[in-house]
């Protein structure tokens, strides 16, 4: 059974061209969204010094301030974005595709109990929060809105801390007037839907068909949302916390069963831009079957555990009617500098039928 750590040393991202279905004139939504995937922050305390998440939280506020652009060139080769040499706008938001906390579940060293659970989930709340008070003297905090997804970290080991981060889930975004409102929530699953320019984002957090801890599954509800966006013409993307890599299908994270159904439930529609995950601390892009992946890192310093990437990188991404661009952002120093990574970008157009085999 492969290791976090052999996964990411052995791990060679594929990249291949795919075309969707256009969703040009689509009625009452805007034609361009810009925002920013995270996952796997892994917080543990409330550190102003914290290395990792200073470098993380004052790249992603400094991105947008006006002074950057969509890439060209990257490392001297053309990034083959639709919107290269543009100025990068204000993001909607910013998608956690899980693994907020370190231990906000709890931790197998005490049966989950303690107050370890809690610490990890004060220690995420005031730099991910835009409508918090941030950290420290500076207020340090994201300058967008965070729309939660919880991975195995945040879940495993203790009902009582479990159910403190679905409860955050519930808090931030369900009900009538939540400080992140979404378009659609489920009760069941707590997924939930955004409807950000021509996409359809749904947001699944560990996965579509998780079931244990008491939680019912997400695939009646995905089902649903995916026959709406096919209805309202809607391309999708699809979130959550574990992949398809040799890392992510270990049996104990979820079974071929699972993964399986999530397939089968795909299979039918064109209008599916890929899913999107984090879990392995490392970037990627490959497909299962004919389903793109695109895999995010983490954020955080593992030079000692086979992941050379310094403070870690986010995903900045900008879809339009036509076109959907991706570009991973590495993070420098905790002043907040960062490049634009060559590795496992994204540039699709999505105005033709898809006709890719992989």
């Amino acid at each position: 059974m492969p290791t976090r750590r052999q996964f990411l040393q052995t791990s060679i991202g594929a990249s291949a061209a795919l075309t969707l279905p256009s969703v040009a004139g689509l009625p009452g939504t805007e034609k361009e969204a810009t925002f920013i995937l995270v996952a796997d922050t892994h917080y543990s305390s409330v550190d102003e010094n914290h290395p990792a998440s200073l470098a993380m939280v004052k790249a992603i506020n400094r991105i947008a301030d006006g002074s950057f652009r969509w890439p060209i060139q990257i490392n001297g080769q053309r990034s083959g974005f639709s919107c290269a040499g543009t100025i990068i706008q204000s993001p909607r938001g910013i998608i956690h595709l899980g693994d907020i906390t370190d231990f906000g579940g709890g931790t197998e060293l005490n049966g989950g109990k303690g107050f370890l659970g809690l610490k990890h989930y004060l220690g995420f709340r005031p730099f991910w929060e835009h409508d918090g008070e941030g950290v420290g003297k500076s207020k340090l905090k994201v300058a967008y809105p965070v729309h939660c997804g919880l991975g195995n970290h945040d879940l495993d080991h203790s009902q009582r801390n479990r159910e403190r981060m679905w409860a955050y889930i519930r808090q931030r975004h369900a009900g009538e007037n939540p400080p992140i409102p979404v378009s659609s929530f489920d009760d069941d699953s707590l997924s939930y839907a955004l409807h950000w320019g021509p996409l359809r984002i749904l947001q699944l957090h560990r996965f579509a068909t998780d079931r244990i801890y008491g939680r019912k599954p997400a695939l009646p509800w995905l089902k649903r949302q995916l026959a709406q966006a096919k209805q309202s013409g809607q391309h999708v993307l699809l979130c959550q916390h574990y992949g398809f890599d040799p890392f992510g299908i270990q049996s104990r994270w979820w079974t071929e069963k699972d993964r399986t159904q999530l397939l089968d439930a795909l299979a039918p529609y064109t209008n599916i831009i890929g899913l999107c995950h984090g879990h392995s601390h490392a970037t990627g892009h490959y497909f299962r079957k004919k389903l793109r992946v695109i895999r995010c890192n983490n954020m955080g310093w593992e030079l000692d555990r086979g992941n050379k990437d310094g403070y870690g990188s986010f995903a900045l991404v900008r879809a339009t009617d036509t076109h959907f661009d991706l570009v991973h952002v590495q993070c420098i120093n905790a002043s907040g500098d960062f490049r634009f990574s060559p590795k496992h970008a994204v540039a699709i157009r999505t105005n033709r039928t898809a006709d890719n085999n992989s």
